[in-house]
């Protein structure tokens, strides 16, 4: 599975899933074409969100084994194309900022989903300090 965390202005975007385990996901999808991951990453998101992205870099490989299943998962982090098309998000998008992330649940998504943006907000928080030091 190829996964993307699409940041715009510290925020990020989530997909709300209706029914399910999980309310929420990040725009992700599983690899099964000849495309780079990150080529992956780039129209699995445009396809479910309508954004063009450009990949950053990889945040995170995950893999859970379970029974007979081994599940390998990528996450980069990345941002839309072009910033300063505006995007309608709709009623299947949000975007949080780090505060209106910590106040969803942990069972709300998928563990390595919420581990990376969780390592997203700490890193912003971290070059902030680091800003403001300089």
């Amino acid at each position: 599975m190829v996964y993307a965390i699409v940041e715009k202005n510290n925020q990020i975007l989530l997909k709300k899933n209706a029914g399910g385990k999980y309310a929420f996901s990040l725009p992700s999808g599983e690899l099964s074409s000849l495309d780079s991951m990150e080529e992956f990453a780039r129209k699995k998101t445009l396809e479910q969100t309508g954004l063009d992205i450009q990949t950053k870099f990889m945040m995170g490989v995950y893999q859970t084994i379970s029974g007979e299943d081994n599940l390998i998962q990528v996450i980069y982090l990345s941002h839309q194309s072009n910033p300063s098309e505006e995007k309608k998000l709709g009623e299947t998008l949000v975007l949080l900022n780090k505060d209106d992330f910590a106040a969803i649940a942990e069972e709300s998504m998928p563990a390595n989903e919420f581990k990376s943006i969780t390592q997203y907000f700490n890193l912003i928080g971290m070059s902030n300090e680091f800003i403001k030091k300089v």
